[in-house]
């Protein structure tokens, strides 16, 4: 599928994001004056620095021996008091490139996501640009009817030094905050000879181009110093380039499509009638989204994933690897209380697993670095609170409680790796993750106390939310939170899984349950809603952005529609209470309310919040709009698109559980399920036509039953594609 953008754009919202996981461009599409974007995925700020320990266990211990006392506005100053702040290093950029044509009339440009290749037309130059992930080089190729003049520029964001030559562009820089040099080496391969004209690379009377450039970082290892010398990087990056040219740009090209191709094309997904193009600019002007701007979308999460997150690459952080800012919006960082989480919903059911393993990556160094950490608060194995680096930083920046303090945000990032065990049932991944699903239960442990005959955590919040007390200042802090108490029955539910499925300490999971048992559980107030606080208190925001009470229906796997009616009822009210106070107003939060409104079977608020994500939190390029760029609701929303065609709960696959005009009709290849199921379906009016069944190991499936709730087997061929004919089944 094709994106068509008739001018080019005025700023970075407009923009056409470009990648392969190392390399991001945000290309402009052409004009007199193009603007291109430059970054590297590991060019991070700093280096690692070792949390300062001093008197923090003994303010927690304070903040929790008020809080068992039920002295919550003394227990709050009590763990600010003294606090130090701190904070994760920054995600910078490389600089800029400027191409200067004069006179040029851009005629548009289209983005061919099967491709991941971006081709501008204009009066004077046609352009296509590409970013090869198997030679690590951008490629911009540039034709001309007639000969005419062009030249190249870099503006630096960075302290460094650029040289021009007349075949290219070097330029070094360093990272803020006495961090590691970069390379970026770029060369242009012209029908005319060039020359330095000032600060720029000037061909005259050229007519055929091909720019071809690579970037290079002092990144070695998230745990050894960068490097800062120019040197070394300045040889890696030509070694680079210099294989690139030797390659030649066609076979350039043919590689990269080959590539990207494979992963694009094991999945897709199209609602309604099959369209070729369609221009974001003018779909998302209509009030109601079109099925073909749903289809756009998901394909455009898929293009963004495989662009940002490849196997070997860093985690993707709040911005994908996309950032024009030297200090950008909350550091650009990995926000682990939703967002980085949210990053990744997406992969797995695109069937796009490989893709995740930066996630995994993420998840063992802040398991090492975590450890320091735990110390600090007097707990075993390690801990992440909710601001994390590409170094493993992990530590609370100790600033305001409802969000400086989140403990267990490592509990769920491992929550997550073991959800991607349940799509790919890959035993020998499951038997790599478990040492870290056992240290977050050890963590957990330690960290638990007890309080009226339960087990609880304390101090614990709901993330970035407060309540309401009888005072100026309300408070964070509270006595096991709703959003905690989900975390902590899921990862036990996860250990003893695991503990089963590997045949491994029998005697820990055993304790594990038995601990489970004494587990505080969430209550329901009087209005049929989830507390997300300790028992008789009011959130301060009816209309929170974030939905962490509601975390055990949505993504964890605590709250099923069918088996716990009364939770999933207290979660409808509150998503419903929420949402009617103004909820959703960011875009990963309109991501998350989209997935928990399957989860609910909420289709007229599904539908009203499908129109709020494309009317108010969607930049004209296809980017989440938080405000300002996040990618975490492209991955929330393209999740849910796939939740409303199947979804699966305890292994069993539920059709269509929201019911749009949207999804009506359409088909489906290879949308993948929890339980190692794929599924390749046609449907009409919510009626299936058409359906197969792929599991590698299963051999039966089962479909829920909307009628009665019931859930009929149907055999599967284990390594063959089944065709099913559902009994009785409304869909």
């Amino acid at each position: 599928m094709k994106l068509f953008f008739p001018k080019p754009a005025k700023d970075e919202n407009e923009a056409t994001p470009l990648g392969n996981g190392h390399i991001g461009l945000w290309a402009y599409r052409g004009g007199e004056k193009e603007t291109v974007h430059l970054n590297e995925a590991t060019f991070w700020s700093g280096y690692y620095k070792e949390p300062s320990k001093e008197g923090y266990f003994e303010r927690l211990s304070a903040c929790r021996d008020l809080l068992l006392k039920n002295k919550f506005k003394e227990a709050e100053k009590a763990m600010l008091k003294g606090g130090k702040r701190i904070n994760s290093e920054e995600y910078d950029p490389i600089g800029d490139l400027i191409i200067m044509t004069p006179g040029e009339k851009p005629r548009g440009g289209t983005l061919d996501m099967s491709k991941a290749v971006l081709t501008v037309k204009g009066e004077i130059f046609s352009r296509a640009y590409f970013v090869s992930y198997p030679d690590k080089v951008f490629v911009i190729r540039m034709e001309a009817e007639k000969p005419s003049d062009i030249s190249f520029g870099f503006l630096k964001k960075n302290e460094g030094e650029t040289e021009i030559t007349d075949s290219g562009i070097i330029a070094c820089g360093k990272a803020i905050h006495d961090g590691m040099a970069f390379c970026f080496d770029m060369r242009v391969l012209c029908d005319v000879p060039g020359q330095t004209i000032g600060h720029e690379l000037v061909f005259k009377h050229a007519s055929d181009l091909t720019v071809i450039g690579t970037i290079k970082t002092g990144f070695t290892a998230w745990d050894k110093e960068p490097i800062k010398e120019y040197a070394p990087l300045k040889e890696a990056a030509e070694e680079i380039v210099e294989a690139a040219i030797k390659k030649g740009s066609s076979r350039l090209y043919t590689d990269h499509v080959e590539d990207y191709a494979t992963l694009f094309e094991r999945n897709e997904l199209i609602f309604g009638k099959e369209e070729s193009t369609i221009s974001p600019s003018e779909e998302l002007k209509k009030k109601v989204p079109s099925s073909a701007l749903v289809t756009a979308y998901y394909a455009f999460s898929k293009y963004l994933t495989i662009s940002a997150s490849r196997k070997d690459s860093p985690a993707m952080n709040l911005q994908g690897i996309w950032n024009k800012n030297i200090h950008p919006a909350w550091r650009s960082n990995y926000t682990i209380n939703i967002n980085t989480e949210m990053n990744y919903w997406f992969a797995d059911c695109a069937d796009l697993s490989e893709c995740f393993l930066p996630f995994e990556e993420l998840v063992n160094k802040l398991s090492v670095r975590g450890e320091s950490v735990a110390k600090m608060l007097g707990a075993d194995s390690f801990c992440s609170f909710h601001n994390a680096d590409i170094w493993g930083f992990c530590a609370s920046v100790d600033e305001m409680m409802c969000y400086s303090f989140f403990p267990l945000a490592g509990v769920w990032m491992t929550c997550e790796l073991m959800n991607h065990y349940r799509y790919t049932q890959d035993k020998e991944y499951l038997a790599r993750i478990y040492p870290i699903v056992k240290k977050s239960c050890d963590f957990v442990l330690s960290f638990l106390v007890e309080k009226d005959g339960e087990l609880v955590t304390a101090p614990s919040t709901s993330p970035e939310h407060r309540y309401k007390m009888f005072f100026r200042k309300n408070p964070a802090l509270t006595v096991a939170s709703t959003c905690d108490m989900f975390l902590i029955n899921q990862l036990f539910d996860d250990l003893i899984e695991c503990s089963s499925l590997l045949n491994v300490d029998e005697e820990y999971a055993i304790k594990i349950a038995e601990t489970k048992k004494k587990l505080h559980k969430p209550t329901i107030d009087k209005l049929g809603r989830l507390d997300e606080f300790h028992p008789g208190v009011k959130e301060c925001e009816k209309g929170h952005r974030h939905f962490s009470h509601l975390i055990g229906a949505f993504p964890l796997q605590q709250v099923g529609y069918y088996e716990n009616k009364e939770y999933i009822s207290a979660v409808k009210n509150s998503l419903d209470y929420r949402l009617k106070h103004g909820s959703g107003y960011t875009g990963w939060s309109c991501g998350w309310a989209l997935n928990l409104l399957e989860k609910t079977h909420e289709s007229e608020l599904f539908s009203v919040y499908l129109g709020k994500l494309f009317n108010d939190s969607t930049y004209p390029n296809m980017l989440d709009r938080h405000p300002p760029f996040q990618i975490d609701g492209n991955f929330g929303a393209g999740r849910a698109f796939a939740g409303m065609v199947a979804t699966s709960e305890g292994n069993v696959i539920e059709l269509f559980p929201v019911r749009i005009p949207q999804n009506a009709s359409g088909r489906v290849k290879n949308l993948c399920l929890a339980g190692g199921y794929k599924i390749t379906m046609e449907w009409e009016n919510h009626v299936v036509k058409k359906l197969f069944v792929y599991s590698e190991t299963a051999k039966a499936v089962s479909f829920r039953n909307q009628d009665d709730g019931t859930a009929p087997t149907y055999p599967v061929h284990p390594g063959e594609y089944t065709e099913i004919t559902l009994r009785t089944h409304n869909a």
